[in-house]
């Protein structure tokens, strides 16, 4: 980023978005902002294109603690079964 005015203007747009937990600036010159949280990556990136101009994805982590390791893998949920109830009438 440039100009602290588009930094101002990345961060009001980022804060926007639902699931977001931070946003840091990074780097020495503090140029690239680092996103953290559940968010749609390719709805923020189109969005600050269209407000700010260009943008680019340096680095793209999933983080949902399935990774972490020591934790034991979850075991699938069986689906209820999909059985049609007989009705009789006598």
């Amino acid at each position: 980023m440039h100009s602290p005015k588009c930094r101002t203007k990345a961060f009001q747009i980022i804060a926007g978005f639902p699931g977001l937990l931070s946003v840091a600036m990074k780097g020495d010159d503090l140029r690239h902002m680092e996103v953290i949280g559940d968010i749609d990556e390719v709805a923020l990136a189109n969005m600050l294109r269209r407000k700010i101009g260009y943008v680019e994805m340096m680095k793209l982590d999933i983080l949902d603690g399935r990774n972490q390791p020591g934790r034991e893998p979850e075991a699938p949920q069986q689906p209820f079964p999909a059985e049609t109830p007989c009705c009789s009438i006598m």
